[in-house]
């Protein structure tokens, strides 16, 4: 089997990761982003999309990460991993969606800013981490696996960006539960195999990204502190600013009034 891969990529890091559970052996490709190899003809017939991971057993292609470890547990035969019940193939297809989404626009969103230097709004992705951190934190308070009584695919699935949030600068200290979790993954056999998903983020960089963050909090308090002296200086002016009476002796807002028209 081969693996195509980037060293700092999280999703890449979520097929190595489950392949090394596994035991089983591969060969990494690493794939140059920054040269734009991804988006070369010779990629691009692996993967439409210009996206790793993609794997290559023996001349079948699965590409996006997530088909990635659905396809190794079946191959395997490893129902430990992907069980065959339908109620516990749903609910990890469920965290699998969790990944693709939550996952993504969170803490994957928030790291890239750091790490590949992406262009999104820190507050904005941060908030969404936290969001789903709690939700984590609330789902593992009587579980210490994301579905069943062992670790699943849906756990591979989660782990590389969670454990890896705080290169996004999202602070993982208060979740308790969350670092419980993640421990337990790293004390799985054969993790030890799979090198460690590992950025030293420069300093500068991480620098901006937080200058940024401040710059966008006061900027809200500007505008909101604007918004504020505006709307009493029109009230001062005219007490009545904002309400009219109608003909008809109803009283509404000047602004909802057309609504009723």
């Amino acid at each position: 089997m081969k693996l195509y891969y980037h060293p700092l990529s999280g999703h890449s890091h979520r097929a190595r990761l489950f392949i090394s559970l596994l035991g089983e052996p591969f060969e990494l490709i690493a794939v140059d982003l920054k040269s734009g190899a991804h988006k070369k003809p010779e990629f691009l017939s692996l993967n439409p999309f210009g996206q790793v991971p993609v794997l290559d057993d023996d001349g079948i292609v699965v590409s996006d990460s997530n088909a990635i470890l659905v396809y190794l547990a079946k191959k395997f035969d490893r129902k430990d991993w992907l069980p065959g019940d339908p109620r516990a193939a749903a609910q990890i297809q469920r965290w699998l969606s969790v990944a693709a989404g939550e996952v993504a626009f969170g803490p994957a969103a928030a790291r890239l800013i750091t790490v590949f230097g992406a262009k999104h709004n820190p507050e904005d992705v941060i908030g969404r981490a936290h969001v789903l951190l709690r939700r984590l934190e609330t789902h593992l308070t009587d579980a210490d696996w994301l579905v069943g009584e062992g670790p699943t695919i849906a756990d591979v699935a989660l782990y590389s960006y969670v454990a890896r949030a705080p290169e996004g600068n999202v602070d993982l200290s208060g979740y308790a539960r969350v670092n419980a979790f993640l421990r337990r993954i790293e004390a799985l056999p054969g993790l030890s195999a799979s090198p460690p998903l590992r950025k030293d983020v420069p300093r500068a960089r991480l620098r901006r990204a937080r200058s940024q963050r401040r710059r966008n909090w006061h900027d809200e308090r500007s505008r909101v502190g604007e918004k504020a002296r505006y709307l009493a200086s029109r009230r001062n002016s005219d007490p009545g600013q904002g309400r009219r009476c109608r003909p008809d002796g109803d009283r509404r807002s000047a602004r909802g009034a057309g609504s009723y028209a």
